[in-house]
């Protein structure tokens, strides 16, 4: 709980093992180290207050639920990879660079905010299988001027927004509420 706090809190690989908040005077360091979300069981909220985290960000815990207090940006230079558990955005929007899955049993509630991809890729079907997904009422915008994928394992997904200049390429993707529009 950085609540309080207005340093710098410096990039290294960290895991996490419950809830998360962030000061909103703080700074989050920049890197490419690793930030994962882990534990054993349980919920935990993260609350980024409107600081970006600098770090490649994964969730990775077996029956844990992890919940948004607060929007979640992530630098778009990094990856934001789900392994194992389940990531509930609720209300929140969420801006990230990448998507991706690993090995492991997951799921995704994407919630009824909208989910800003700024990189190249949403890949739901690289390591896909033992994934669930709940599209509820979300939007998942790519925004990248450069081509980019959406691979979505055949899932159902909610509003998929073409919001970037380049190509939309659209593979494997099950069910679209609103397929791609030019935004």
């Amino acid at each position: 709980n950085f609540t309080g706090f207005s340093g710098s809190f410096n990039s290294q690989s960290r895991t996490i093992y419950g809830d998360l908040t962030l000061s909103a005077t703080m700074t989050w360091g920049a890197g490419t180290d690793t930030t994962t979300f882990g534990g054993t069981s349980g919920t935990s909220t993260i609350t980024t207050n409107g600081i970006t985290l600098d770090a490649v960000v994964v969730f990775s815990a077996v029956g844990k639920t992890w919940t948004l207090g607060s929007d979640l940006t992530v630098n778009p230079a990094r990856i934001f990879r789900l392994i194992n558990g389940t990531l509930d955005a609720g209300t929140k929007n969420v801006s990230i660079g990448t998507f991706s899955l690993n090995v492991g049993t997951k799921t995704l509630s994407l919630g009824s905010g909208t989910w800003t991809v700024s990189g190249t890729s949403w890949d739901a079907a690289t390591n896909g299988s033992n994934f669930t997904v709940s599209a509820s009422t979300a939007t998942i915008k790519m925004t990248s001027a450069s081509s980019k994928t959406f691979a979505g394992n055949g899932k159902s997904w909610p509003v998929l927004d073409q919001a970037g200049s380049g190509a939309l390429v659209i593979r494997s993707p099950g069910i679209i509420s609103a397929s791609s529009r030019s935004g």
